[in-house]
């Protein structure tokens, strides 16, 4: 990180920054409000892109984009103010308390010079967080509507079955030939009609 700090720095100062006291405490605190907000990001994004029409993924590649897109909008709208205004003064406390000989102007004057690194950083991991975020979300989402459309399709050809109240007879509605068995159908809708019968 900066001036030497552990790599453990930001979600102790996350954690300290939102009220915990401890060091221990405030890794768990820090983590736990990072995944926290990651997921509700998640969350938003997947609300968002299935109920706006414009925004809805139809494809891997626009999913990935949006995804990026709302990478950038996390960094710019939460990682930036909170990481300038409510982290500075918390590392700047850290770095008092880690080197004692620093004084408050010095701990500061090594901050602005970090920060750079800090925004590198934080706009490259938001970056993959979107990429990750949009290609997870497009999977799902493109999964969900091949299996609806399938579900569509099938409910229009009606390659489903029915059995006659009272009766063995099973029913392709597709066709209207009936079959004594269940096992009797399903060849006949794989063979026939090249589904798979539920």
């Amino acid at each position: 990180m900066m001036a030497g700090m552990p790599t453990n720095t930001i979600p102790i100062a996350i954690g300290l920054a939102f009220g915990a006291f401890q060091d221990n405490n405030a890794i768990m605190i820090g983590s736990g409000l990072h995944m926290l907000t990651s997921t509700l990001i998640g969350i938003i994004f997947g609300a968002v892109t299935a109920a706006a029409s414009k925004l809805r993924i139809t494809s891997f590649r626009k999913g990935v984009g949006e995804g990026l897109a709302t990478g950038m909008i996390a960094f710019a709208v939460l990682f930036i103010p909170i990481s300038m205004f409510v982290m500075s003064p918390v590392l700047v406390q850290m770095m008092m308390q880690m080197d004692l000989s620093l004084t408050q102007q010095q701990a500061m004057s090594v901050l602005q010079q970090g920060i750079p690194l800090m925004i590198g950083i934080g706009i490259l991991e938001h970056l993959v967080y979107g990429a990750v975020l949009g290609a997870v979300t497009s999977a799902l989402m493109l999964k969900v509507k091949r299996v609806r459309k399938e579900q569509e399709y099938t409910a229009r050809l009606g390659t489903g079955t029915t059995k006659e109240e009272g009766t063995t007879n099973y029913e392709c509605m597709a066709c209207n030939r009936k079959f004594g068995s269940l096992e009797e159908i399903n060849d006949h809708i794989k063979t026939v009609h090249h589904r798979i019968a539920a």
